[in-house]
């Protein structure tokens, strides 16, 4: 008899802790949010100083806003679509770019008259990119 009631008693507190811990529940969202933040406050700060790091010495942090003509106001709506891509592969090599022929990042560098090509496909990783990319899209955003 005690061993039934041990039994039933360890159930209910397993069948308990399982609901309340499945992540597939409805009872458990500001937890998954919690992590979702700190995955991209992490991802913020690591694409801050990945910018810190490799484009400080010709751009300020967008965060910052200093120039009259700011050259990252709107700069993910002006990119070629996807946006998001061809920043990467601007960033990646611009050079290659404007070798291939293309109209906006021609265009682009002759609007600010720079020569300066951006090469940090042997540099960044994937996942560096991706953080760049985070960090870039939130602190534009930023007041």
């Amino acid at each position: 008899m005690k061993a039934s009631i041990i039994y039933v008693f360890l159930f209910s507190i397993t069948s308990t802790l399982f609901i309340r811990c499945n992540p597939g529940t409805t009872n458990n969202p500001p937890v998954i949010d919690s992590i979702r933040i700190k995955a991209f406050a992490v991802s913020f700060h690591e694409g801050q100083q990945l910018f810190i790091q490799h484009c400080t010495p010709c751009h300020r942090q967008p965060e910052h806003r200093i120039t009259c003509d700011y050259i990252f106001t709107n700069l993910f709506e002006r990119l070629p679509k996807p946006a998001e891509d061809y920043f990467v592969r601007f960033i990646r090599d611009s050079k290659a770019l404007k070798e291939a022929g293309n109209d906006y990042t021609i265009t682009t560098s002759r609007e600010y008259n720079s020569n300066y090509n951006h090469h940090f496909k042997d540099a960044l990783t994937e996942d560096d990119f991706d953080r760049l990319l985070i960090y870039m899209k939130a602190a534009i955003k930023l007041k």
